[in-house]
Parts: structure tokens; sequence; C-alpha cells
């Protein structure tokens, strides 16, 4: 006879389609609290996540089991059969009746064959009525067996008993078939639960970046699953917000690229290599890439003595993405370096305009930027972070002479722990053999020192002979006048030749150290993306630098807007100069074909 059976461990409940089925979920003992085990929260969150781990683990052990189980009940109730007495009768009788049906059939071979055996017939047939009648008594006697009044209650009852119980199970069979399904279902929501949890729990265990909140949710989530809401915890994961870190694989991959561009540079002692032997520069570079470096990274720095061993340090640390604070900058500074490293070997072969010159830079720039730092600043696993880069221009020097300076910077970053958002005007200048002119007509350098944290210079290194030049370097406006001042001299001059080897900071360095940092005093902070524009030209829109250079990286509605605006300003002072050029220009033809 069936008997159903039924085991549930004590657990939690989960309901689906309006069933309730329950899962025991692990808890951890009282003798091993969700605690720290070397006391930081580090170490707290790491043991969350190992917790969420064997949770989610133990539920798809435990619900496969329960649908092997389920699964297999329902393979038994459907072979349940209801019985009466007709087929108890045949089932108590199969043996006898199985022995009759042979008897009567080897009686009928032999009287039908008998012939073929000749004299020994008669015995044969004999044998086999005997055989015949012996089975058909046998037959007679279990019938009457199993008829007998004594057994036939008792019979009687346990058909009772077996259909109850067949009828009972053939009850329960859409139920368990439910049971099934919700346990397959079940099954499938978890494991897609962590699936997309996976990178979550890797950013709980490993060091990429976390935001505030992390922890606080991932407990959340951790809570959640324990109770059985896996729905609810699942709906929780898009709100982590987190690193996907790359693997050290392509970190690796990226840190022997940058090697490969170092040990070029190394070998052809042009931009930043030649830039070891400027003390000063090297040691206001490197005091500004300190606080951009992890502790261990910075550390070794200062286990150098002279500049020239620290600045060939630094060049090798920061081949590494995994030695700076954030390890994306690796990218924008390694862009910077080759544009460096461009306009050091194109001055050693030909000197042209300097606005000339400025504009095939700028194009530099964005080429490195767009090839090599976007393609790569994708990879770093930043949330909701959308890079754009971008270079702008217009055909115009009334701006410069506005501004005091013929370039800005843009730079809007807000990726994991880093958020930058700052201006910068910059006058290009040529230096030859360590000296530039700095000084103008139009009072350049007066006008760009009054922006402190604004205003720079970029000089472009030259030199004549067997003397290679260093990378581009970018010095404070503020600066240069009070050194021009310091020798007795006028900012306002229209001449003024200045030393600049020992001033300022090489150009990859400025950038990604300086203006990509907002601890550093370099740069003028924004905030809204609509009041870039605004705060690099002192509130005039109409004063634009003559070249813009942009780096955003931040959600993609932020940069869009940012995008938009520069994309809306720069056409429209474009086509307003283009308005007036056409209108002094326009000329009057007569007929005769004289103009007038």
């Amino acid at each position: 006879m069936y008997q159903a059976s039924r085991h549930w461990p004590a657990a939690h409940s989960f309901k689906i389609s309006q069933h309730t089925y329950r899962i025991a979920i692990p808890l951890p003992s009282v003798d091993n609290p969700m605690s720290t085990i070397r006391g930081d929260h580090q170490d707290e969150l790491a043991e969350q996540a190992r917790q969420l781990t064997n949770i989610l683990q133990t539920l798809k052990q435990q619900l496969s089991s329960q649908y092997r189980q389920m699964a297999q009940e329902i393979t038994a109730i459907e072979k349940l059969k209801l019985v009466d007495h007709s087929s108890m009768r045949q089932e108590a009788l199969k043996t006898q009746l199985a022995a009759l049906q042979w008897s009567q059939r080897n009686l009928n071979d032999v009287r039908r064959e008998g012939s073929w055996y000749g004299l020994r017939t008669p015995l044969l047939l004999a044998k086999a009525l005997k055989t015949a009648n012996r089975a058909r008594k046998d037959l007679q006697l279990a019938d009457e067996a199993f008829e007998a009044s004594q057994t036939r209650h008792a019979r009687d009852e346990a058909i009772t008993r077996h259909n109850d119980q067949v009828r009972n199970a053939l009850a329960r069979l859409d139920g368990c078939r439910k049971a099934r399904d919700a346990y397959e279902n079940l099954a499938k929501l978890v494991e897609k639960f962590h699936t997309e949890a996976t990178a979550a729990i890797d950013a709980a265990t490993g060091s990429g970046w976390i935001s505030k909140d992390f922890e606080t949710r991932f407990r959340l989530i951790v809570k959640l699953i324990r109770e059985g809401k896996i729905s609810h915890g699942k709906s929780e994961l898009p709100l982590l917000r987190f690193q996907v870190k790359p693997s050290d694989t392509i970190y690796e991959a990226w840190r022997d690229e940058a090697v490969t561009l170092r040990s070029v540079a190394y070998e052809t002692y042009l931009g930043m290599s030649a830039t070891g032997a400027y003390g000063d520069i090297v040691q206001k570079s490197i005091n500004l890439a300190r606080t951009s470096l992890r502790n261990s990274a910075a550390q070794t720095l200062r286990s150098d003595d002279h500049t020239a061993d620290q600045w060939q340090h630094l060049s090798s640390l920061v081949t590494d993405p995994r030695n700076f604070t954030t390890d994306a900058l690796w990218a924008i500074y390694w862009s910077m370096f080759q544009c460096s490293q461009w306009a050091t070997r194109a001055l050693s072969e030909s000197r042209p305009h300097e606005d000339i010159f400025t504009g095939k830079f700028s194009a530099q720039i964005e080429r490195y930027l767009a090839d090599f730092g976007a393609k790569r600043l994708a990879k770093f696993g930043y949330p909701s972070a959308r890079s754009y880069i971008g270079t702008w221009e217009i055909a115009s020097t009334r701006s410069e002479t506005a501004l005091g300076a013929d370039i800005g910077v843009v730079i809007d970053i807000d990726i994991g722990p880093l958020q930058c958002r700052k201006v910068a005007l910059l006058q290009a200048k040529y230096a030859t053999n360590g000296r530039a002119n700095i000084g103008s007509e139009t009072g350049q350098l007066p006008r760009l020192a009054s922006q402190p944290s604004k205003g720079f210079y970029l000089f472009y290194h030259c030199s004549e002979g067997p003397i290679h030049s260093p990378a581009p370097t970018v010095c404070s406006a503020l600066e240069l006048r009070d050194h021009i001042r310091s020798m007795g001299k006028s900012p306002d001059a229209a001449s003024l030749s200045i030393g600049i080897r020992e001033l300022g900071y090489d150009w990859a360095s400025f950038v990604t150290f300086g203006l990509c940092q907002p601890q550093s005093a370099l740069g003028v902070s924004f905030e809204a993306a609509e009041d870039a524009l605004v705060t690099l030209s002192d509130g005039h829109p109409d004063h634009l630098p003559q070249y813009l250079y942009v780096i955003a990286l931040s959600d993609d509605s932020r940069v869009e807007v940012l995008r938009e605006k520069i994309h809306e300003r720069y056409r429209e002072v474009a086509l307003v100069k283009q308005k007036g050029y056409n209108q002094r220009n326009e000329k009057t033809i007569d007929r005769g074909g004289q103009q007038r």
C-alpha cells in the first residue's frame, strides 16, 4: 500500500504563485557572529560576502534536493492505481491461472501432434491430462481460499484503505507538481541572483572602489536573502555602486604598454627622460603626484635622495594603474605622456609658428585621449561612467586678447572616489634652451596672473645643437609674474625673456596630478556642467579660448549636458564671428564690374 511521506526542515518560507514553500537557511552560530576578522570594516564586509555565498550555495543544494524529492514523489503517485475485488482476485490467482493456461496448451499440443509420438502417445496424453487436472484443482483451491469469508472482510478493508490513500495522493498530485515547478523556479531565481550578485560579492571581498553606502546596502541584501526574500534582494542589487575591477591580467597588459612607452622615451632621451635633469620641475611634479599614488608607491619615492632617481622611480611606478589611488587616472597620464613625447619629437625636427604648433598639439591631445585614453577608461569598471574627450577650436585671436590665453582646459570627472571639476587657461609659448619670451603688448601676463589658480603658461621646449629637449612644461602665471618682479622688470613689458628651467610642472603631471585632483591648487573649480564655460571666461560667454580641451568622465546626463553646452556655445560664437567677417568684407559690384 502507498504511504506518502513529507519532510520539511524548519526554515524560512518562500511564497510563489500563492503557495508557500519552506527551505532551511543556514544561520551564523552564536559562537561565530557576523564580526570582523581583523577588526576593520573591510574584513566585516568580506565576511558578509562569504556568508552570502554560503547561503546561496546551501540554498541551491537544498532546492535541488527538494526538487528531486518532489519529482520522485510525483513519479510514485503517477504509478498508483485504484484496485477492486476483481483486480485483487486476478493478482492473487495469477500464478495458478498461469499454470492452468500452460498445462492446457500442453495438453492441446499433445492431442494435436499425437501421431508423431507413436507408441508414446497414450502415455504423454495421460501425463498432460493429469497436469491440467492438477492445475485446475490448484486454481479451484486458491479461488476458494481467496473467497473464504474469513479473509474477504480483511481484503475488502485493505482495498478500501489502499484506494483511499491513492485518491488522497492523486488529490495532492496537482499541488506536488506546482511545488516541483516552484522549487525549479526558485532555484532559477537563486541562480540568477547569484550570477547578478557575483560582481558585487567580488567588490565586497576585493580592493576595488565601493560607494560609501555600499556596505549598508550589501548588509541589507544579505539579510533579505537570509530571510528568503530573494526577489526583494535581487531588486536591491542595481542600487549597489562599485567598481567592477579589471583582472590582474588586464592590469598587467596595461602596465606592459606603459613600460614600452617609457622605455622608448629613455632610449631616445627625449621629453620625459630629459626632464629628469630639471631638478625643480621634477621635484614639483613629484610632490604633485604623491597624493595621487597609493601609500606604498609614494613611500618608494621617499626612499630616493636625488630628484633624478625619484623621477625615474615615478615614471616606473606610474606604469602600473594599481599604484594610483584612482586607477583610471593611468589612462589620462599616459595619454598626456604620449602628447608630450610627440611634441618633443616634432620640435626636434621643425619649429612652426606657435599658433600652428598649438593647433597640431591640440590635434594630438584629441588623438591620444580618444584612441588611447577613452578606450581604456571605459574598461576600468566604474559605474555609470561615460567618457567624453573633445577639442574645440575657433579661428580668432580676440578671445586670446580678452582672456590672456589661447587654450582652455575643462576637467569634469566623477568616477569612484574621484570627483573633480576644474577649468584652467593656458598661454602657449616657445622656450629655446630653457628661455622664453613671455612679454606681450596686450598684457597677457598680468591678466593671467590676476587669476592665480586658473592662469598658466604652457612652454614648448626647443633646443639647439645636440641638446635634447624636455617635455612641455606648465607654470603658473602668478609665479612667473613674481619672478619677473624679483628681477626688477615690469610684467607689462612687451618683451620679457626669462629662464624657465626651474619653474612649473611637466605637462602629464600638471594635467593628471594637478587639474584632475580636487585637492591641488591648480585650476578653478566649478559645480554644474552649465557653469564650466562661464567659470573659464569669468562670466563673459563670448570670450572663449581659441582651443579648448575637454576631459569628461561622469554619468551620461552630466557628460551630455557638458558636451551640448560647449558645442552650442562654440557654434554660436563661430557663427557670430563669421557673420561679422562677412559684413566687413561685403562688396557692392556695379554692372560694369567695378567695386563701390
